[in-house]
């Protein structure tokens, strides 16, 4: 793993966290982030991005993982989707206190859909991994937004050879698509995955599935 993820070295989980908060719970961090236009504006790029999965994908009960202030939850909640956010720092009505590397509070197959841009803020990628496989219903959707090659002051991790660990990471879910997304403030890999219990079927899956992501490693230059 360690030519796949590129970790910060934390003496312990304790100063994990402590590291995480000090990011989130800034008092004029927030303060920028609760502005009201920007929250609105955050909350309008959201709502735009989940309307193109509405047709797609289950959404029933969502999960955002590292939501911070909660925008993408309350574009959800606007699209009448029942769902709720976990943070290191709660965010109260709709941000929960929770480490998305530890989802012990949620019970196994019991989640339809999982997403996060917060990735290289966990200090173990395949935890996370772990944790939404076995928390999402059989056909549930994890959509994760990645920004490869970003490294920043409170990044956790960094994923060295994305084509390895998503390939090699997913547990009992298969990567049905793959795209590049303009955000807000840089551009990002969506990578949607779905669970499929049975391992035959994850094996057919997969075959075709790897396949499709290796074209589109070389379509954005990015080579196996």
């Amino acid at each position: 793993m360690s030519n796949i993820v590129k970790k910060r070295e934390y003496k312990d989980y304790n100063e994990y966290t402590t590291h995480q908060i000090e990011k989130t719970a800034d008092p004029e961090r927030r303060a920028r982030l609760l502005q009201k236009f920007r929250f609105n504006e955050k909350v309008l790029y959201f709502k735009e991005k989940f309307q193109r999965f509405l047709d797609k994908a289950n959404f029933g009960q969502t999960v955002c993982l590292g939501a911070r202030m909660g925008e993408e939850i309350e574009a959800l909640l606007q699209l009448g989707v029942d769902c709720y956010g976990v943070d290191l720092v709660p965010h109260p009505p709709h941000v929960r206190e929770g480490d998305f590397q530890d989802l012990h509070f949620i019970e196994d197959g019991t989640v339809d859909t999982f997403y996060t841009n917060s990735l290289d803020h966990s200090s173990d990628p395949e935890k996370v991994f772990s944790e939404v496989s076995r928390c999402l219903k059989e056909g549930g959707t994890f959509i994760l937004d990645y920004f490869p090659g970003h490294w920043e002051d409170h990044a956790a991790s960094y994923i060295e050879a994305p084509d390895q660990f998503f390939v090699n990471m997913k547990h009992e879910t298969v990567l049905i698509n793959s795209d590049v997304v303009s955000t807000m403030s840089n551009t990002a890999w969506e990578l949607v995955f779905k669970k499929v219990e049975n391992p035959i079927e994850r094996a057919r899956i997969n075959k075709w599935s790897d396949m499709k992501f290796k074209g589109f490693l070389n379509r954005t230059r990015f080579k196996m």
